[in-house]
């Protein structure tokens, strides 16, 4: 890879801002933002395209029923211990 020129004043704003020790570390951080909000955005562009058949309503109470069980088991576990 080559180097790459980069605007000093945002680089030290950056690393004010940031918790990272070094510049790379912050160039390195910002490069996985810049990918992942990309990735966003072409997967927003699927918005109203593709065909899905359910019941969404369905679906979601039973994920709510699944959690309340899960919770219920740990709590039940967490008495056992006692």
């Amino acid at each position: 890879m080559e180097n790459v020129a980069v605007n000093e004043t945002l680089v030290d704003n950056a690393l004010r801002v940031s918790i990272n020790q070094s510049a790379g570390e912050v160039v390195e951080e910002a490069l996985r933002f810049f990918v992942a909000q990309k990735q966003q955005a072409q997967i927003r562009d699927f918005r109203g395209k593709l065909h899905w058949e359910g019941d969404i309503d369905a679906m979601l109470l039973s994920q709510a029923a699944l959690a309340k069980n899960w919770d219920t088991a740990e709590e039940d576990a967490a008495w056992a211990d006692l």
